[in-house]
């Protein structure tokens, strides 16, 4: 799974969640549909100039061929003259299109913070109608970020290998996924399955362990409650990728969060 592919993403959105101050003050420029099947939405960003150049087709290629061009205008005379000649007057009709190009590129970008704050709106009333959890109490981000999702993973409550795969994408980091049993009276009669998620950060002193294992105590209660089975224990940890005597003596394997 990977949450993180900005190809999928349109240029709209993309700008509006980057740069959501620069709505109004966009250039662009289309590269035309033929760059859109290899390439992302947006082909080039530059904030300091304020353009981007987008694998789409503007008003140009509304416009019928004969508008552009004569249908015999290449078969006489000199093809590299005429070619070129030809391609200078598309250049030039282009940039007397860009201003039409910009502005609707520009409503787009409203029409998307809009269609975005509908949406947010109607998951904060989901949660707290349906799932009585409101999102203006949840200080932790990673909570926040996580109930949000929530009315989404309906069909993923209780995968196991998705919550790892969830993880990873929202911290950034390997985690390793550990399947048991686990028993208070070490006998299989009365066992319970056990998940233990080890999340692998190196480099952590003792006071750097513990601190980032109470941030992430909100969210890992939040994991518990919401995403696996309720009669499973569930461990999610920091570990360290070095394993034995070579480990350093950080309590990495403490069972706190």
């Amino acid at each position: 799974m990977n949450f993180a592919d900005l190809s999928e993403i349109k240029a709209g959105m993309l700008l509006n969640l980057l740069y959501p101050e620069l709505m109004d003050e966009w250039v662009v420029r289309y590269a035309g549909t033929f760059y859109r099947n290899y390439s992302d939405d947006a082909l080039k960003i530059n904030a300091q100039t304020r353009k981007v150049t987008l694998s789409r087709d503007g008003f140009l290629k509304l416009l019928p061929p004969g508008f552009l061009s004569d249908e015999n205008e290449l078969r006489e005379g000199s093809f590299d003259a005429r070619y070129a000649r030809m391609r200078e007057r598309v250049a030039l009709l282009g940039e007397q299109f860009a201003p039409f190009d910009t502005f609707a590129f520009r409503r787009e970008l409203h029409l998307e913070k809009a269609v975005s704050e509908i949406l947010e709106s109607q998951e904060t009333f989901i949660l707290r109608t349906w799932y009585g959890i409101d999102p203006d109490r949840l200080n932790d981000p990673l909570t926040r970020e996580l109930a949000f999702l929530l009315p989404y993973l309906k069909h993923q409550r209780g995968n196991a290998l998705f919550v790892r795969e969830l993880l990873e994408s929202l911290l950034g980091r390997k985690v390793r996924l550990t399947r048991r049993f686990w028993s208070e009276t070490d006998s299989n009669r009365a066992r319970i399955p056990w998940l233990r998620y080890e999340i692998v950060r190196d480099g952590m002193d003792s006071e750097t362990f513990l601190r980032e294992t109470e941030a992430l105590r909100p969210a890992a209660d939040f994991i518990r409650e919401w995403l696996l089975p309720a009669e499973a224990r569930c461990d999610i940890v920091y570990t360290s990728s070095v394993i034995g005597e070579e480990a350093p003596i950080l309590d990495y394997n403490s069972t706190l969060a």
